[in-house]
């Protein structure tokens, strides 16, 4: 993961004044990163790409080493009215799980320097690029 970069889904909430209330990722820790207490972070961002909310995290806490992990993070009720984005900052510690068949196109990279949001692809060997979703909950009632 390139630095200042965020991995970020879209979602669009199934109606009015619907609260956001839980986080779920899957991802496990880089193999070097394993022992140490190195950082993850998550915001909730509306359309505008405003924080609404932000966690920081030891990574070590919450994912292990060469198994993949379903963390589920609480946090306090955000309401929602329109379309919002969970975005994740492994700072290079965590490898979060991706589905690469039927990309959505709801899945980006937001560069937190420029503030813009990047289509969500990896490299593929031929220059090519392959869309993704990035394996990012969000549940709330």
């Amino acid at each position: 993961m390139v630095s200042g970069l965020e991995q970020a889904v879209k979602f669009t909430p199934p109606k009015r004044e619907w609260k956001l209330k839980e986080v779920i990722i899957i991802g496990m820790l880089r193999g070097k990163w394993a022992r140490g207490e190195n950082n993850f972070g998550v915001e909730i961002r509306d359309a505008k790409l405003n924080l609404l909310y932000q966690y920081k995290g030891a990574a070590s806490s919450y994912f292990v080493s060469n198994e993949p992990k379903e963390v589920f993070l609480e946090i306090p009720d955000i309401v929602m009215n329109g379309s919002f984005f969970i975005c994740f900052d492994s700072e290079a510690v965590v490898s979060i799980f991706t589905e690469t068949n039927y990309a959505t196109g709801n899945s980006y990279y937001y560069d937190k320097q420029s503030g813009k949001l990047l289509q969500g692809e990896i490299p593929l060997k031929n220059n090519s690029t392959l869309p993704v979703n990035w394996v990012i909950r969000a549940r709330g009632v």
